[in-house]
């Protein structure tokens, strides 16, 4: 019995992801989402950034994390190392004076910059795979903590690129076999990042669209100042741009920010799921028995 209690006590915890169950490999996780009251952006996800090994043998996949929760989790280690950190919005590092209603735990986090979210998955990520991971943030929603630590500060409208492994190398000039791509939303602040991960059949999103009718739709239009006609723009927009790169496929999931992930129905596109978005947004009255998206999502 002592020898099983010891054993055990060596087996780290296990990581609080969920697997997004997806009809072939290398999986896609959600993580604990931080409180949505300071994360105005994405629900923290992982997404590879290499295809699924064919040999057993062969090295764990590499992993992009896109959004940080509020810290890492205690006592566990990682099973695959994560390379970069996306950030794709302003997450929770407004200043007090641009975020009134910031936590004390984010208020303490601007005065003690070495021990901020972002320092600590760094240490986390480092200490447990080994791999120091490049970060990546818009230079319009950049917090003068975290310039030391991010090594890719983004400038205009995009698109950026990640290069193949093992290098990752970031551009705004597409590469042979790119990972990922990288986005400024159109119509929102250029702090407001989409990422398209190449090697899982998923785009990522935020906030760009309401996923049902009875979601705070409202809510999810307070991300886009400009208003409602032009959100339905940026869906567009947006929707043209992962087409075109994926001529037409490619993706089968989208990974929300508040209405977590929605899966589109067999035969259209990512273009086909901003086009109906958008239209629902345009004839948006409150109506809630009308989805925007019962055509193309289950």
């Amino acid at each position: 019995m002592l020898i099983l209690l010891l054993l055990l006590s060596l087996v780290p915890p296990a990581l609080p992801y969920s697997a997004i169950p997806l009809p072939h490999p290398p999986s896609v996780f959600t993580l604990p989402p931080s409180p949505p009251s300071s994360n105005p952006g994405f629900s923290p996800y992982l997404v590879p950034l290499s295809p699924a090994p064919t040999k057993s043998s062969a090295p764990p996949v590499p992993y992009a994390l896109l959004d940080m929760p509020p810290a890492p989790p205690a006592g566990a280690s990682l099973p695959f190392p994560i390379p970069l950190i996306v950030l794709c919005s302003d997450h929770t590092h407004h200043s007090p004076r641009s975020n009134p209603s910031a936590s004390p735990s984010e208020l303490a986090e601007l005065s003690d910059p070495a021990n901020s979210t972002l320092t600590r998955w760094l240490d986390f990520c480092y200490e447990s795979s080994g791999v120091l991971p490049k970060v990546l943030m818009h230079r319009f929603d950049l917090p003068t903590l975290y310039r030391p630590h991010v090594s890719h500060v983004l400038d205009g409208t995009g698109p950026w690129y990640a290069g193949p492994a093992p290098s990752f190398s970031i551009s705004a000039a597409r590469p042979a076999n790119p990972s990922l791509v990288i986005y400024h939303t159109p119509g929102q602040t250029l702090g407001s990042l989409s990422v398209l991960p190449l090697h899982a059949p998923v785009a990522a999103t935020g906030g760009l669209l309401p996923t049902s009718a009875r979601m705070d739709v409202f809510g999810v239009l307070a991300t886009c100042g400009a208003g409602i006609l032009r959100q339905a723009r940026s869906a567009e927009e947006l929707g043209g741009l992962v087409d075109e790169e994926l001529a037409g496929g490619g993706v089968e999931a989208v990974l929300t920010s508040k209405g977590g992930v929605v899966r589109l129905s067999a035969g259209s596109s990512f273009g086909d799921y901003c086009r109906e978005g958008a239209a629902f947004l345009r004839k948006f009255s409150g109506d809630e028995e009308e989805g925007p998206l019962n055509k193309f999502a289950e």
